[in-house]
């Protein structure tokens, strides 16, 4: 029998030959016992001391067999060891991530809950309301919900704050890799102080923390996009996917520029150039000076008044820019304090807030909140209210509002009301059923104070005779 010179079938290929080609270790085992083998066959062609065949069946396998088996044993025993010592291994190790397309949102999200407001130098960073910046870690829930993770180990981890260039995320993407958030990470100019300074770790309780303080001690003007944004992640990133928290970008500005900041919320006596949009000493602002108005308050005043008379005061404004302005202005907190507008002729009294919009109507002795109205009474009193507007002169606040009903100041601290109490001293609890066309309507309305007098000097307006004297019971019960 001729021995055969094929290649073998695991052997490399010519351009392969040097690194042994496909071969792995196990692999050339075999291939030196297959060559082993084929030596013995020739010898066994070939005779031993000339007589051919002498080598066969039973005496063939009593030689192979044992090379065979520790062959085996041995290898067996390699591969079984690696594959114990890469279990152990694993369970060791953090436990994987959780695969997540890099355009879909994972499960959980850190969130900024509040809105900075303007940023300085040197300055604590702040919500718009002048509280701490609130963080927390949420659930993504279907139909764009989600709620903070209250319970398990994500409610009590560790995040950081870092500062990212404004252009991150400029496509407003719902995800992004862990790569692309540290990739645009500023660390501050070379050879200056860091960027932000403060208590920049927080640990996490019932999925919320706070930012109690935290400074920049350079502006964003040495930036490509001349803003920043915080970001929020993870201190020890492990286990599932949690995609980092981001806020809007912002301009760090110079702490001597403090003085022309604008104000979240602004106050009713703050300067109107307090408000955005609004440049002091600019042509807005000249421009309303030259009206009469100084303050937000008279601006408000103004807009509810006449909204497209106080438009009218600026020879060129956009309605993004107004809507800007209006917006801003209409966060001040307004009060409680009331003024009181009388209409004697139909035995009733329009009730106006800080900022003259209507807040209830006292029909004779009773008090109606004008949310409660129905469609003849919001009819009457806007009629009422326009006469209102043209007429008012020395607006005077006589009335604060107490437990949803207004009171006459007077009354109202010599009786020393206060928050503790429920109930006013003498109060009257009716029922305005007679005041609704359907039984029952508007019955959480308060009692009006029907003996006060009224210290509004204000004189009926002069609204045609025919309307003051509408027989108001054609849109009520009798």
């Amino acid at each position: 029998m001729v021995s055969s010179n094929r290649p073998l079938p695991w052997s490399g290929s010519g351009e392969d030959s040097d690194d042994g080609g496909q071969l792995s270790r196990p692999c050339k085992r075999w291939r030196s016992l297959v060559m082993h083998v084929r030596r013995r066959r020739r010898t066994m062609d070939q005779g031993v001391f000339g007589f051919r065949g002498m080598i066969i069946g039973e005496e063939f396998m009593a030689m192979f067999l044992p090379f065979y088996a520790n062959m085996v044993q041995r290898v067996v025993s390699e591969e079984v060891g690696k594959a114990i010592s890469r279990h152990f291994n694993a369970a060791t190790a953090a436990p994987p991530r959780q695969l997540v397309g890099w355009n879909q949102r994972p499960r959980y999200q850190l969130m900024f809950l509040n809105g900075l407001k303007p940023v300085y130098t040197m300055m604590k960073l702040e919500a718009k309301d002048g509280s701490a910046l609130r963080v927390a870690i949420v659930e993504n829930l279907e139909n764009d919900l989600s709620s903070i993770v209250r319970f398990g180990y994500l409610s009590s981890a560790r995040v950081e704050v870092v500062v990212l260039h404004g252009n991150f995320n400029a496509k407003n993407e719902e995800s992004w890799t862990p790569e692309e958030f540290n990739k645009h990470i500023v660390w501050g100019r070379e050879k200056s102080a860091k960027l932000l300074n403060g208590d920049l770790t927080m640990k996490l309780s019932g999925g919320e923390a706070f930012l109690e303080s935290a400074n920049f001690t350079d502006n964003s003007s040495f930036t490509s996009t001349k803003k920043f944004r915080l970001g929020l992640r993870l201190v020890n990133a492990s286990g599932e996917r949690v995609l980092e928290g981001i806020t809007e970008p912002f301009r760090v500005k110079e702490r001597r520029v403090e003085g022309f900041e604008k104000h979240y919320p602004p106050l009713l006596d703050d300067e109107v150039w307090r408000l955005e949009r609004i440049g002091k000493n600019g042509a807005y602002h000249q421009a309303l000076s030259g009206s009469g108005i100084y303050t937000v308050q008279k601006l408000l005043q103004s807009y509810k008044k006449n909204e497209q008379k106080l438009f009218k005061t600026f020879t060129k404004m956009s309605p993004a820019a107004w809507k800007a302005i209006i917006g801003h202005a209409m966060t001040c907190k307004v009060g409680d304090a009331l003024y009181l507008y009388e209409i004697k002729e139909n035995n009733m009294g329009l009730f106006f807030d800080a900022i003259l919009q209507l807040v209830g109507v006292k029909f004779g002795d009773r008090y109606k909140p004008a949310d409660q109205l129905d469609q003849v009474e919001k009819n009457l009193v806007e009629i009422l209210k326009q006469g209102a507007y043209e007429n008012m002169k020395d607006i005077q606040y006589d009335y604060t509002m107490f437990n949803h009903s207004p009171v006459p100041l007077h009354r109202f601290h010599a009786k020393g009301a206060s928050g503790s109490s429920n109930v006013l001293p003498n109060q009257q609890i009716l029922n305005y059923g007679q005041y609704s066309r359907f039984p029952g309507e508007c019955s959480n309305s308060q009692g009006f104070e029907s003996m006060e007098r009224v210290y509004s000097s204000q004189r009926a307006s002069n609204v045609s005779s025919n309307v003051l004297n509408m027989n108001f019971s054609n849109g009520s019960e009798t």
